[in-house]
């Protein structure tokens, strides 16, 4: 069984009230918030606030940048063992499901896969 997770940080978040309705099934819903507690305590933000810098045009490339830094981030856990190479793609795909979501759909989602799988291959 899995240890618990502070889930502290999805609370109270109006991001999080699509997401949880894209996901009913709880044995579906737990893990992707396991993985969206990771991203959020890797990047510093909340769902709010990461959902606004990805929404706004001015800064979505930043927000862009941070998943790139955070997919990076995960290979590297990968590289040394402590993670499996479908931990870090399970994780993209939490974060893709917040966004789409909460109606942001102008990411290039094929580069940061193609980074995935590139960085999987090295």
């Amino acid at each position: 069984m899995a240890k618990p997770v502070d889930r502290t940080i999805l609370e109270e978040q109006e991001s999080m009230i699509m997401f949880r309705a894209a996901i009913k099934n709880p044995w579906t819903r737990d893990p992707y918030e396991r993985r969206l507690v990771n991203f959020f305590n890797t990047v510093n933000m909340t769902p709010d606030q990461f959902v606004s810098l990805a929404k706004n045009p001015q800064t979505a490339s930043e927000a862009e940048k941070k998943i790139v830094s955070f997919i990076l981030k995960e290979n590297d856990r990968k590289e040394n063992g402590k993670i499996t190479a479908s931990t870090v793609g399970n994780a993209l795909k939490a974060v893709r499901t917040l966004l789409e979501m909460n109606d942001v759909i102008h990411f290039n989602w094929k580069k940061m896969k193609r980074i995935l799988r590139l960085e999987s291959m090295l």
